[in-house]
């Protein structure tokens, strides 16, 4: 701490500006002392006191200088008190004297005047947002190395949460106590509100706004008033309008042209979580990115990206073409779908080092075949959308895009592998029931994708996004749009199970089998270039190459290896899909057990901190992250519908193995 020198009659330690205007409070009252001595003096010269006039008239003084000596010797006695603390040790003071009413009147003058310069301090912080505090004796204190742009390890906006801090308490030894902060007892209950108020007050300033000027109405209540009782606190009264009117304030500025929060939420919304999916059906066209990693260079990559935006109906968004800002782009990320839901629930930098544990062990591949297995959007997003959208939240976002990634790629190969499948229907019966196998194996992994990739999409990401959407509608403050949003990607994450590491794994061998099965049918597809449906006959008796085709479909079914390498991989679906299945109802029974109405409100809130709060009466998070988290019915519901279509999905291509093994004839 940092204090001026000392003032006569008050003690080093304490010699700040609360110090220096109880000094010259109590001065003023030794003043009246010394003016009563004089005045007594005089009447003794003209012989008209009396020895019980002169204990009349001290009576009363005397008991108020007696007063002042205690209140004195007790700050005195303090060898590190702080000016919450002086003002602390007068309030105490005066509830001690509950019984004396001209000694409470007496402390009540003493404390309004010491508060009077630390009330300064707050009328600049909570009407301008400004910190002026020469003599840090104010509750909260700058971190002037934390800029705007700073994060905190785990990809938070280091503005928000340590550009402006409690200052911590001080024990008598001096020594920092932990836990505890330095503010005094009657601004306790409003501290949070006091911080936030001018932190918002600050983001206006940052984005080169003015700040809004305060009601002088607001002004004249943010002082500590004698008059009013000890009881009375109408500086609340103050700091609930100021707070309000700074919340108001700094939503209109992101809402509006300059901030623009729900345009932007709307374009993260259509590049990441593919609600209009057209750019990734451009995307996948694309053949060099169906290519190797190393033969594709950075400039190109983002050169495919920009052809699949402007194709797209993403291209329409007022965001894609604003210089400097919310440009996208496209990177290669080694890291699988595992170590990217660490890094976006966990501690990105703790994530990061880990990356080689035992965890990732069975998740990790020397070479990459496909770009695609490496790609991962980025954005870059400027101030103050990076306070609602920070790394943390935009890894959140990748995570998503990956996996719906991984879910169209596969989907598209097994649709492609279907349509040149159907062109066996000119073969024979017995080539035919040679390929029931390849239309089974098919069908099931087209099912087993689209069903995931439904669930993702239609029963978590939309109804979560409409929920935060209309929350966002009714928010009062900047921190319950952070805590919002940040819910949103975190109960994304765990309802769409990506927080379900076996679920992930089984999935991702899913898809792994779903390319393999579409790799081993190239040779297929390229004898199967020309004629299918119903013009096949007739171009097979025109066409001599038709022949050809047929004859090389015929051996391609015929080959053994090809065969058994089917059975194999057929038997691996077989038993992935049975633990999917088997751990998703365990997944879902866990849940029956733990979720109640009660509890349900907190469903999702993984890696969240501080989404509901108090703010001296003032909810800061409070209602509209519970009702967007706590709608456990519906996710119950989505998950076990899921179940419920996947155990359709293994009967129904069991019982056709069956009818294929007896010789039965199967529909496809």
């Amino acid at each position: 701490m940092c204090w001026p020198k000392s003032l006569p009659g008050v003690p080093q330690a304490c010699a700040c500006s609360c110090a220096q205007a109880l000094a010259a409070a109590m001065r003023k009252l030794q003043e009246e002392w010394w003016l009563l001595v004089v005045q007594l003096e005089h009447q003794q010269m003209q012989g008209q006191l009396s020895l019980a006039g002169l204990v009349y008239y001290c009576q009363a003084p005397a008991a108020s200088m007696e007063l002042l000596a205690t209140i004195a010797g007790e700050a005195s006695d303090t060898t590190s008190l702080t000016s919450a603390g002086l003002l602390n040790l007068l309030a105490a003071k005066q509830r001690a004297l509950a019984g004396d009413r001209p000694g409470q009147l007496l402390v009540g003058q003493l404390l309004e005047a010491a508060a009077e310069p630390y009330f300064g301090i707050l009328r600049q912080w909570m009407c301008r947002g400004l910190l002026d505090d020469p003599y840090h004796e104010f509750m909260i204190k700058e971190d002037r190395d934390v800029g705007r742009d700073s994060v905190t390890p785990d990809g938070q906006p280091a503005y928000w949460t340590s550009r402006y801090r409690f200052r911590g308490a001080v024990t008598s030894s001096g020594s920092s106590a932990a836990g505890e902060f330095d503010v005094p007892e009657f601004l306790a209950s409003s501290k949070e509100a006091i911080l936030v108020t001018g932190k918002y007050l600050n983001v206006i300033r940052l984005c080169g706004q003015p700040v809004p000027p305060c009601p002088q109405s607001t002004l004249d209540k943010l002082k500590y008033n004698a008059a009013a009782g000890p009881g009375s606190q109408t500086f609340l009264t103050g700091i609930q309008e100021a707070l309000t009117a700074a919340a108001g304030s700094l939503l209109s500025l992101m809402a509006g042209p300059q901030g623009r929060l729900l345009s932007w939420l709307h374009s993260l919304k259509h590049f990441f979580l593919m609600d209009q999916g057209d750019m990734l059906v451009h995307l996948l066209e694309q053949p060099e990115l169906h290519g190797t990693p190393s033969g594709l260079p950075a400039h190109r990559l983002q050169s495919l990206l920009d052809s699949a935006l402007r194709s797209s109906s993403v291209a329409a968004s007022p965001h894609v073409d604003v210089v400097g800002e919310g440009v996208l782009g496209a990177v290669m990320d080694k890291r699988s779908i595992l170590q990217l839901v660490m890094a976006a629930t966990h501690n990105m930098e703790t994530a990061a080092g880990q990356a080689d544990g035992p965890l990732f062990d069975r998740d990790k591949k020397s070479s990459f075949s496909s770009c695609l297995e490496m790609l991962l959007l980025t954005v870059k997003l400027s101030w103050p959308l990076t306070l609602v959208v920070s790394k943390r939240q935009l890894l959140h976002y990748q995570v998503i895009f990956k996996h719906l990634l991984s879910l169209k790629w596969a989907e598209r190969d097994l649709g492609q592998l279907w349509q040149v499948i159907r062109s066996t229907k000119r073969l024979d019966k017995e080539d035919q029931a040679r390929f029931r196998s390849w239309h089974l194996l098919c069908s099931q992994l087209l099912y087993v994708v689209s069903e995931v990739l439904r669930f993702t999409t239609i029963d978590v990401l939309e109804p979560l996004w409409g929920d935060m959407e209309g929350q966002l509608g009714r928010a009062v403050n900047m921190d319950e749009v952070i805590s919002l949003h940040g819910a949103f990607l975190s109960a994304a994450l765990e309802r769409a199970l990506l927080t379900e590491s076996k679920v992930v794994r089984h999935v991702s061998v899913l898809l792994s089998a779903a390319h393999e099965l579409a790799k081993e049918a190239d040779a297929l597809a390229a004898d199967s270039d020309t004629g299918t449906g119903s013009n096949a006959g007739q171009q097979q008796q025109k066409d001599p190459q038709a022949v050809d085709q047929k004859k090389m479909m015929s051996m391609f079914c015929r080959d053994d290896n090809r065969q058994d390498g089917l059975m194999r991989l057929q038997n691996k679906v077989d038993q992935v899909l049975m633990e999917l299945v088997r751990d998703l109802d365990m997944h879902y029974q866990h849940l029956l057990t733990v979720t109640t109405p009660a509890a349900g409100a907190g469903a999702g809130a993984t890696g969240v901190v501080g989404l509901t709060g108090q703010v001296a009466g003032f909810s800061v998070g409070g209602s509209g992250v519970k009702s967007l988290l706590g709608d456990s019915s519906r996710d119950l519901a989505s998950l076990h519908n899921l179940i419920q279509r996947l155990q359709w999905g293994q009967r129904m291509n069991s019982s056709s193995r069956q009818q294929l093994q007896r010789g039965l004839p199967t529909a496809y």
